[in-house]
């Protein structure tokens, strides 16, 4: 091992241990480890900064507005209010409520479908003296899974997409990762509707507020006009969102394009304005990940990312490919779970496209498994944002997660492998 590879493995276990511990904001912990790198030469400044000007990341950008937009006039927020007190029975709820989820998250980002249905979900079983335990891990899971169904389904998927790219490899399509996340998302609601509701806690005594970055933009005391108003800029939000869905698919636009004459349309047609522009946009998590893009390429420059996989390959190879997708696997939830979602892809695919290289197998295969383990954290509240979004508003406790999250993410896990190695290997 070189001194580089030195370098950088004692400050990415630095970095991981500032994570785990909470030292500080994950943006601020990722961008300060990429500045070091920096001042340290083992990165040369272009090489530190393309992770800002990576295709991926803007498109997470747009797709914020984008979400921001359909969900700023709460027509999803109301159709899924009104289908759920049409409900007479708890699982009768649940069926009409959870069903439906995945369509949504697989199009718009999840951390805001949650933020919003956690207090309607929330009030709905106040309302009526269920206990919202019963319901809100669920609802994280739930959208997790959903998120898997295509590429604009969650951040994590874009960042392995814009990854794939820098490293001059061919990206995933839009619907190209439904191959694993359809069926492990139709496992995880049979899960969920079966065993999995059996070991969620019964928690009374919540909160009487649900998150409070949640609204309601859809109120009974708005003025019939305004609500009739609101509902055709709604409506247009949804129907411009499927149709750059459409022309992606027909291969008109690629996701930036489109992403960005959605965002366009939106201005000019006023239904957003550029000060709403500034607050849908996550700007912590584009520091993260464009940061992260930065600590990738550094573990792939210095030499780590192959030792760590020639490692990986000396352990797992003798016992066959099957154990050494399993490794792999495993190695990405373990992260994910630890630390951030998008930080375990960007840390592990290097070292998976570096294992496909020395076998000479297909390298989406491992940038399936490692997209779909980076999003599948069930069993820790921090391992995702809307298991620590429901965390407080369900009184849950570390022990609720891992009593239900570890069986799904076992679940998640069988399906993902065996899928995979039936298609690209």
């Amino acid at each position: 091992m070189s001194m580089d590879m030195l370098f950088v493995l004692l400050l990415i276990i630095t970095m991981l241990a500032a994570l785990l511990l909470e030292w500080g904001r994950p943006a601020l912990i990722v961008f300060t480890v990429l500045v070091i790198f920096l001042l340290t030469g083992i990165l040369t400044p272009e090489e530190a900064l393309k992770g800002f000007a990576n295709q991926g990341m803007l498109t997470i950008a747009l797709l914020f507005i984008m979400a921001g937009a359909v969900q700023k006039y709460g027509i999803i927020d109301q159709l899924m209010k009104r289908w759920l007190n049409k409900s007479t029975s708890i699982k009768g709820a649940m069926y009409r409520f959870f069903i439906p989820l995945p369509a949504f998250s697989a199009f718009l980002n999840n951390t805001p479908i949650v933020v919003t249905f956690t207090p309607l979900l929330k009030k709905w079983c106040d309302e009526r003296g269920l206990s919202p335990s019963k319901f809100l891990i669920p609802l994280s899971y739930i959208t997790i899974l959903g998120g898997t169904i295509t590429i604009i389904g969650t951040s994590t998927n874009l960042v392995v997409h814009g990854m794939l790219l820098e490293y001059h490899l061919e990206g995933f399509t839009l619907f190209q990762l439904a191959i694993v996340g359809i069926p492990i998302t139709v496992v995880g609601l049979i899960y969920i509707f079966t065993f999995g509701y059996k070991l969620l806690p019964n928690h009374t005594g919540t909160q009487k507020h649900g998150n409070s970055e949640a609204k309601e933009y859809l109120t009974d005391d708005a003025a019939p006009e305004s609500l009739q108003e609101d509902k055709v800029k709604g409506w247009f939000s949804i129907g411009l969102l499927l149709t750059m869905i459409l022309l992606v698919t027909f291969n008109v636009f690629d996701m930036l394009q489109a992403m960005a004459l959605a965002v366009l349309i939106l201005l000019f047609t006023r239904l957003i304005t550029p000060e709403e522009v500034k607050q849908y946009i996550q700007f912590d998590v584009l520091l993260l990940i464009a940061s992260a893009l930065g600590i990738g390429t550094a573990m792939t420059k210095s030499g780590l990312a192959a030792w760590l996989a020639e490692n990986l390959l000396s352990i797992s190879e003798p016992l066959g490919l099957f154990a050494m997708l399993y490794c792999v696997y495993l190695l990405t939830s373990i992260f994910t779970e630890l630390i951030t979602n998008s930080a375990a892809a960007i840390l592990m695919l290097p070292i998976g496209l570096q294992i496909a290289e020395s076998l000479d197998l297909s390298y989406m295969g491992f940038a399936v498994i490692i997209t779909i383990a980076a999003s599948a954290s069930f069993i820790t509240p921090i391992g995702y944002p809307t298991n620590l979004i429901v965390y407080r508003p369900g009184n849950y406790q570390l022990k609720d997660y891992v009593k239900a999250g570890t069986p799904l993410s076992v679940l998640t896990m069988l399906v993902t492998l065996t899928i995979v190695y039936l298609v690209w290997f």
